[in-house]
């Protein structure tokens, strides 16, 4: 066994059905396995030192990271409570309907645009998470319901754009920035509740064409350029007090 190194985007598109990975293979590109549509498993060589499988699910060797999870694997999932890391990419285009954390998880990170496009309909996040990458969730189209952690800080750009089946979304407290086009095109918005965000960047809420309930919160010190762009069911504001 020779291959040590899979490059990026290395098998984009194909009709892979499994992938064995051998001990030798040190280093896996990012989205080396994007949209592999048929992708039911990863298995990889118990000897090696990188990486290893858990239930088909692609993971560091420590299982600090999970690095990638077969698109075609459909249904519900829990994170395992020792990641840390979901690796970019890593559920992109995936069948995976449900995910959830336990609440002793030590996650802290999900990659950009690590949802992108995939099946997912509930999220539900606690543990440690405190970033939310750029694009995390973008193009989730039937995500109904979010659950964001109370230890949540940031929200990166297009984290849920286009989310057109969520309804509903409450801000933690200890997100003081929401980033441009965060929300943006979710359609069916209707109501946002912010806690203690001191900037709404550009276009963060853009074409939320629904949103009609938004509780700006008391900490709130800027709007910026077309924040809520063609937001037409927004009729009322109630701005914190100067």
């Amino acid at each position: 066994e020779v291959l040590s190194e899979i490059g990026d985007y290395a098998f984009y598109d194909t009709a892979i059905k499994t992938i064995s990975l051998g001990k030798n293979v040190n280093n896996i590109g990012a989205h080396a396995f994007l949209n592999c549509k048929k992708l039911e498993s990863f298995s990889v060589d118990e000897a090696s030192k990188s990486y290893k499988a858990v239930d088909g699910v692609l993971f560091s060797k420590n299982e600090k990271t999970l690095v990638a999870y077969p698109a075609a694997k459909a249904g519900d999932y829990e994170v395992p409570k020792n990641v840390e890391t979901i690796a970019a990419g890593s559920f992109r285009n995936s069948k995976v309907t449900g995910v959830t954390f336990a609440e002793d998880s030590k996650a802290k990170t999900l990659g950009s645009y690590a949802f992108m496009d995939c099946a997912i309909e509930s999220i539900h996040m606690s543990g440690n998470i405190d970033l939310i990458s750029v694009g995390a969730f973008k193009g989730c189209t039937s995500l109904k319901s979010v659950t964001l952690p109370e230890s949540l800080t940031k929200i990166g750009s297009y984290a849920f754009f286009g989310n057109t089946a969520l309804t509903e979304i409450i801000i933690p407290g200890k997100v003081t920035d929401i980033s441009t086009y965060a929300f943006a095109d979710c359609t069916n918005l209707k109501k946002v509740k912010i806690t203690d965000v001191i900037r709404v960047r550009s276009y963060a809420f853009g074409s939320c064409r629904s949103l009609s309930d938004l509780d700006l919160g008391s900490s709130l010190q800027s709007v910026n350029d077309y924040a809520f762009n063609n937001c037409s069911k927004l009729t009322s504001l109630n701005f914190p007090a100067s």
